[in-house]
This record gives C-alpha cells, structure tokens and sequence, in this order.
C-alpha cells in the first residue's frame, strides 16, 4: 500500500436500567492510498453505528447492533492494470449475540 491508514471510532453508552442499554458510534478510517487490490476495493470509509442491550435476567442477554458505511472511491489493480472504479459505494453491517452466563 502507498499510505499510512488510521483508523479510529468513538462512541457513547447508556445503561437505562438493569435491563436495558443502548451505544453509538461514529468512525473514521483513512484508507491506504490508490490503488486497491480488487479483493478490498475501498479507499477508506465513514461510518455511523447503532446497538442495543436487553437483559431480562442477570446470566443472560440479547444484543443486538447496526453499522452504516460511506466507502471512499477506489482503482482496484491488479498486475498493475486498472480492474475496477469503484465510487460512490456505501455498505451495510448487523449482528446479534445471544449470550448466557454462567
């Protein structure tokens, strides 16, 4: 790569009650120059998340999150031949945990 990549993320929680919680964040992450490989065709992104805690009992919970991305535009090469232009590109991430304690 041609650059130096940071990356960094902050963020907030709160805990409502003992039952629920909740956290945001906001993200930032350089990228490591042009051109990209095709397997990893972004220069960067933003992102934006939102997640969320439900704890009926004490030894168990349901989390649950969303995470949005604006993905940095991109020439992805391959054997130094231009493969792709990638631009204006945004993505999507979720999950969800179901944990027990013991």
């Amino acid at each position: 790569y041609s650059d130096d990549q940071y990356s960094a993320t902050i963020g907030t929680s709160h805990k409502f009650n003992s039952k629920w919680a909740g956290t945001a964040a906001v993200g930032y992450d350089s990228g490591a120059g042009n051109p990209v490989t095709t397997l990893g065709p972004t220069e960067g992104y933003w992102s934006v998340g939102l997640g969320g805690q439900y704890s009926p009992a004490e030894n168990y919970f349901i989390q649950a999150g969303v995470k949005y991305f604006w993905l940095g535009d991109a020439v992805a090469e391959t054997g130094g031949k231009e493969k792709a232009d990638f631009n204006s590109n945004h993505a999507l991430g979720y999950g969800l945990k179901i944990g027990y304690r013991f």
